[in-house]
């Protein structure tokens, strides 16, 4: 059994710079148990940098990155994996399985269901599309079903039968008290699937939307408004019934 709401992860002031230049500045960030959050904003914006300080490949300059200690296992899954193209899809997933000890693969064999994936986990990764090798890394990210996963552009290559089927796992997933953390160019329908989406431009937090939260609402019939402060201006922005292509639209235009 596992507490709803509870918090996994906690970003607390957490910058990061590379000599005089700031790559992301004071992020402030809880993840909850049972959640799925976006981060959203153009290249150069910060995601990349958010993302591998959670993955500990970097270190932050100053700040604080706590994970509870009950979390096990994080699941990852890179924009390119570049993984070798020499071997047939089945055998990268079952190298994989060996070197991380994963026994539970109930959740990539229900990928590999999902996309239909069996004839071409049969073939060599060199004649794979992009779509494909995207998949390939999802399998490898849900396998031995992490209490976290993170994703770096997951939706890109993929189709729009294929994003609505891997939009609908992922619900299906968080259902379970697991989280998933990714990063997106494409919007395709992200209101439906996520909970909070924090928007960054240029290192800096525009605002954490908590979109499940606004979607439960207007779906009651209350009407609802989006108040934040412009991290250049300093002014307070309101907006009404806000989609998260309507808050992209403003903060990148």
């Amino acid at each position: 059994m596992y507490l709803t709401g509870s918090i996994m992860i906690t970003v607390d002031k957490v910058t990061k710079k590379y000599g005089s230049s700031i790559a992301l500045h004071e992020a402030m960030l809880s993840i909850e148990r049972g959640t799925i959050t976006c981060l959203i904003g153009p290249n150069g914006s910060g995601k990349s940098t958010l993302i591998k300080l959670l993955l500990g490949l970097i270190r932050p300059s100053s700040g604080i990155i706590e994970f509870k200690p009950d979390i096990s296992g994080i699941g990852y899954m890179p924009e390119i994996s570049n993984l070798p193209t020499g071997y047939r899809g089945y055998d990268i997933l079952k190298k994989f399985n060996l070197l991380t000890g994963n026994s539970n693969n109930d959740d990539a064999s229900h990928l590999v269901e999902l996309f239909e994936m069996d004839t071409f986990l049969n073939g060599k990764l060199k004649g794979f599309s992009k779509g494909m090798h995207k998949k390939i890394g999802l399998l490898l990210a849900f396998s031995g079903s992490p209490d976290i996963v993170i994703l770096d552009e997951p939706l890109e290559g993929i189709d729009t039968i294929d994003r609505d089927k891997l939009a609908e796992f992922m619900v299906n997933y968080v259902e379970q008290g697991r989280s998933i953390i990714l990063s997106s160019h494409i919007l395709y329908d992200m209101d439906y699937f996520t909970d909070q989406a924090l928007f960054l431009r240029k290192g800096k937090t525009i605002v954490n939307y908590p979109a499940k939260l606004y979607k439960s609402d207007l779906d009651m019939g209350s009407p609802n408004e989006l108040k934040y402060i412009d991290p250049d201006s300093n002014n307070e922005i309101i907006i009404t019934n806000p989609t998260i292509t309507d808050l992209y639209r403003r903060f990148y235009k």
